[in-house]
């Protein structure tokens, strides 16, 4: 028994390893909003945050945000994870990035779309997420604006719907003061 357990610690901390070491193939969405996190935990903005679940809406001010747990969902959409290496093509151009789930892969990610200024700062990066099978069907487009180099705007904007049941709409917004 002991055994085991100790192989299975092993083996929890080699997949760890790995996803940590990821190798930097796309964009590093993932690098750019932990250093975010860092500046926006630091200097601690107000935030400004519209919700809307169906029709229902509703605005509220923060005068203190735990940014980690607020921008976790962009942290998670992370696409250089080892298992999704040769998963998306890329198309680069002067102020564009796309970064697109090639036809036979899966993934939750669909697409990644990132606009620069003239300098190669983000401007905008928008992504898809989607997910389906036999018991609900999800989509979510997720938005980040950016001046200069500091985030200023993020949104999540998306549809859940349950086998049995109709679809749930939500809308969340972040603007950072």
């Amino acid at each position: 028994m002991k055994k085991i357990l100790l192989f299975l610690l092993l083996l929890n901390w080699n997949c760890s390893q790995n996803q940590e070491n990821s190798e930097i193939v796309y964009f590093d969405l993932k690098g750019l909003i932990t250093k975010q996190i860092q500046v926006l935990n630091q200097n601690q903005p107000h935030l400004k945050k519209l919700w809307q679940i169906g029709s229902k809406k509703e605005t509220k001010e923060f005068k203190k945000t735990d940014w980690s747990r607020e921008l976790e969902v962009f942290v998670e959409a992370d696409i250089n994870k080892s298992g999704l290496k040769n998963s998306y093509e890329i198309l680069k151009n002067k102020n564009t990035e796309k970064f697109t789930l090639k036809k036979g892969e899966s993934a939750p990610i669909k697409y990644i779309l990132i606009t620069k200024d003239q300098k190669g700062n983000p401007v905008r990066i928008e992504l898809e997420s989607s997910m389906n099978n036999y018991l609900f069907d999800s989509k979510s487009t997720l938005v980040l604006k950016f001046e200069g180099e500091n985030l200023k705007y993020y949104s999540a904007e998306g549809y859940q719907k349950l086998f049995f049941g109709k679809a749930d709409t939500t809308k969340i917004e972040g603007i950072i003061l």
